[in-house]
């Protein structure tokens, strides 16, 4: 009896999404409308990097990644890939010391599920790698993330040997795939404008600019 009660209260109520992945998963169980309330990424004194994926003479890439985020899938990853790579796990660190790790990385690696717009690869895009993301939850939402198809990399058993794939030729010229998601970086760059719009159109007023 508590579940149908609790859902009769909360029919009245104004629902909320932070992601378009949300808002469908939210839609199709409860049957309700749910509005989009996004977030915004603030980086810090580190971050903001104007390179262009051009490498040094002779400097191996930095591939960041989340060992929370399909830890297990990019080990074998780490195994396929036929390029030299310096790995680089975002693990136990500040938020500066992040900051600092996706400022010198010239790509960044995602093969986790995503529940929603998750900080992290919108956070490494905006500090200059090309941001790769396995097709599974927000990471297969083309609202949420909106990269280049040859940015996304399909969910299923070859998962590990198709990022692996993905990832030498990305590998292989990292500003011209660096330059592929300039579209996605303005996206990334006019979220605090679109969270404040989401709100004022919700709740009537914006946030304190």
């Amino acid at each position: 009896m508590l579940v149908p009660v609790r859902e009769r209260r909360l029919a009245g109520a104004v629902h909320v999404a932070q992601s378009a992945y949300a808002q469908e998963q939210v839609r199709a169980r409860w049957g309700q409308p749910v509005r989009l309330l996004s977030d915004y990424t603030v980086l810090s004194a580190a971050q903001g990097s104007n390179h262009d994926g051009r490498l040094d003479s002779g400097e191996e890439p930095t591939v960041a990644f989340n060992p929370a985020k399909g830890g297990a899938v990019i080990e074998e990853v780490r195994r396929l890939v036929a390029r030299p790579v310096r790995w680089l796990p975002i693990v136990d660190m500040t938020p500066e010391e992040v900051g600092a790790a996706l400022a010198r990385s010239s790509v960044y690696l995602d093969l986790g599920h995503l529940p929603g717009k998750d900080r992290l690869p919108r956070e490494a895009a905006l500090s200059g790698a090309v941001t790769l993301l396995a097709a599974i939850g927000a990471g297969a939402n083309e609202h949420d993330f909106p990269v280049p198809a040859a940015h996304r990399i399909p969910a299923g058993p070859q998962l590990a040997r198709d990022a692996a794939s993905v990832l030498d030729r990305v590998l292989a010229d990292i500003p011209g795939h660096w330059a592929a998601q300039a579209g996605f970086r303005t996206l990334l760059g006019g979220e605090r404008k679109t969270f404040q719009r989401e709100v004022a159109e919700i709740f009537g007023e914006g946030p304190p600019s």
